[in-house]
């Protein structure tokens, strides 16, 4: 080995080779970073569909439930839930009185609750006659907010009372084919700021 040779070996790495190693190392950590972040991202959104969905899969069984009580064919008023065929879009909630105890809607974690600061999930519905004094068909449509909006007090009240009025809530979301009176279409007026998961089911009469 020559005298040139020996020298450079002992030099090691000048300043800009390290600093372009530091460089390469940043990046890959950063995307590994934006991965993870990603990754996180897509499964809180896809716990948060779960959720949506089951809460739409409670209340496919307690309209079917309700059903078992329609056994008068023209007379639904005293049905819980169906005597608001064909009134529109509406916000299932217990009738006091009925023995009714189905929760407005879902916390966080998927549990029934009422109280307004942890409500997280909720619904609105439509009953439809499909066969006179036979047959309904029910739109259900659970709803949720992209970021959380009960983060503060005033977030929590507007989302409640979006929950409890469920024409409104289906014109938000877009499901409610006639505009409002004077205004513009539900379909140009979807709210970015909710997601919403979709049902129908067909309620038949329990005695033929």
């Amino acid at each position: 080995m020559t005298r040139t040779r020996r020298r450079r070996a002992r030099q090691g790495f000048t300043v800009l080779e390290v600093m372009m190693a530091v460089a390469v190392m940043l990046i890959g950590v950063m995307g590994i970073i934006a991965l993870q972040r990603a990754i996180l991202r897509a499964n809180v959104e896809a716990r948060m569909a779960s959720t949506a969905t089951t809460n739409s899969a409670r209340w496919v069984a307690t309209l079917r439930r309700a059903a078992t009580q329609w056994v008068d064919a023209s007379d639904v008023t005293g049905v819980p839930y169906l005597s608001k065929v064909d009134t529109g879009w509406f916000a299932p909630t217990a009738t006091p009185g009925s023995g009714e105890t189905e929760a407005r809607g879902l916390d966080w974690y998927g549990r029934p609750t009422d109280d307004d600061d942890a409500l997280r999930y909720c619904t609105t519905m439509r009953l439809i006659p499909l066969v006179a004094d036979r047959s309904i068909k029910a739109e259900i449509v659970t709803f949720w907010a992209r970021s959380s909006p009960n983060a503060e007090a005033s977030g929590a009240a507007g989302f409640a009372g979006l929950c409890d009025d469920g024409l409104e809530a289906a014109r938000m979301l877009g499901v409610e084919e006639r505009p409002p009176s004077g205004g513009t279409p539900a379909s140009t007026v979807v709210s970015p700021a909710y997601h919403a998961h979709r049902t129908a089911i067909v309620l038949r009469r329990a005695r033929p």
